[in-house]
């Protein structure tokens, strides 16, 4: 299955893009892309087994120029995006347009991992507090590749028994 969600021209995406999520979930599985845009997310999305959240980018990329951007507006103390197993996110970017580097707010992990086989892949982030975590929960067999941004505590976090997983390419700038 495949499912395009454009951004709204104002106001909250959580609800549009959770609802693809879940409806290509439900059909077996398959990709949903967000084409170059900005997206709000002011809620947390829960990526299903077997499920793509895809933005524009088949290379690795960096916060300038187009592309398919989640703008999080943390509400609460969960992740922005929650993985389950066998969910993969690629060519996305993401930003915390509140976050003050004069006045670092200590948000949750941008990113976790919540079962094996996940993948993340050319994937940016231009000022996460926390950006990815793969120790809270035991994701085997994860892949990460070209994982990049500005992490301002935490990049990657891996552990909770996790094996056979596979890192490369982290490119941030401090």
């Amino acid at each position: 299955e495949f499912r395009v969600v454009t951004p709204a021209s104002s106001g909250d995406d959580t609800s549009r893009l959770q609802e693809a999520l879940d409806a290509v979930a439900s059909l077996g599985g398959g990709i949903v892309f967000l084409p170059g845009g900005n997206y709000r997310v002011e809620g947390n999305l829960t990526v299903p087994s077997g499920v793509e959240l895809r933005g524009v980018h088949d290379v690795p990329h960096h916060t300038s120029g187009s592309q398919s951007i989640i703008h999080v507006y943390a509400r609460n103390d969960s992740p922005a995006i929650i993985m389950q197993a066998k969910s993969g996110l690629r060519g996305l970017g993401f930003n915390y347009p509140e976050q003050d580097i004069r006045n670092l707010k200590p948000y949750p992990f941008l990113i976790q991992g919540r079962g094996e086989d996940i993948y993340i892949i050319n994937v940016n982030a231009a000022n996460p507090y926390r950006y990815l975590d793969l120790m809270s929960y035991r994701c085997d067999n994860h892949f990460v590749d070209y994982l990049s941004g500005s992490p301002l505590k935490t990049g990657v976090a891996i552990g909770g028994g996790s094996v056979q997983g596979e890192v490369r390419n982290i490119q941030y700038n401090q």
